[in-house]
């Protein structure tokens, strides 16, 4: 019997746009409003100074939250215009958090971020944004300054596919379009002309300033499941 075969979704500009503004008001479902400070105590570990950052790809806010909360001074950008606007009035009287801009406003903040952060966003970019984004990044960060980029570690994606019977397609249901690991993330930001870049497969839910009990499931697991993978990859690299 031949195998059925299913359309997959066009992921076009304005289908992408359409999905995160769905979920734009779902805010607890997005990874930074979760784990925002988790992430910045850990980059604060890792760096000896965030500095000046942007969150590229803000989606909700909840990284920039925690970095005000920290009181690091940052920037958002995300790519639609109703996520743009809503970040906007969230931060409207926060003193920590500066300008919200849109893709199209990159070219005014050249080399001006010490820090950048592409948290849970790298795997949702088609070609055509993917690498106009990374050429945006490198010219936004200043000469020395980090990029950390945080994406599911070694997804299979389709094993997480979907069918629409509606529509009559298969999606991601979080609409991710590559895999990444250790090492096609680390060729690529050596292509991209980084420096100093480190790789680490890591577990953020179970690092133990963010959940003992969390920690404590995670040796287990590595310990009992000899086929254990840590779910989240992070990428530190210099410009």
């Amino acid at each position: 019997m031949t195998k059925a075969q299913f359309r997959k979704i066009d992921w076009s500009d304005e289908t992408i746009k359409e999905f995160w503004r769905y979920w734009s008001e779902k805010p607890d479902a997005y990874f930074a409003e979760a784990l925002g400070d988790t992430i910045v105590k850990f980059t604060q570990n890792s760096l000896a100074d965030i500095g000046t950052s942007l969150d590229f790809g803000a989606g909700t806010g909840g990284l920039l939250a925690a970095l005000s909360r920290n009181r690091n001074r940052s920037f958002g950008l995300d790519f639609g215009q109703v996520v743009v606007d809503k970040l906007k009035l969230r931060f409207a009287n926060d003193e920590y958090v500066g300008d919200i801009i849109g893709f199209d406003e990159t070219a005014n903040y050249k080399e001006f971020f010490d820090t950048i952060f592409l948290i849970e966003t790298i795997e949702h970019m088609p070609d055509r944004h993917l690498h106009s984004s990374m050429e945006a990044i490198f010219s936004m960060l200043k000469p020395g300054g980090w990029l950390f980029i945080s994406t599911p570690n070694d997804e299979e994606l389709k094993e997480a596919e979907v069918y629409c019977p509606i529509s009559k397609v298969v999606f991601h249901p979080m609409q991710h379009l590559r895999s990444w690991n250790k090492d096609n993330l680390y060729k690529f930001l050596v292509n991209k002309r980084f420096a100093k870049i480190s790789c680490r497969e890591i577990d953020l839910q179970a690092l133990l300033y963010h959940s003992k009990s969390e920690a404590i499931k995670r040796m287990l697991k590595k310990t009992l499941y000899g086929n254990y993978k840590d779910p989240h990859l992070i990428a530190f690299a210099r410009k």
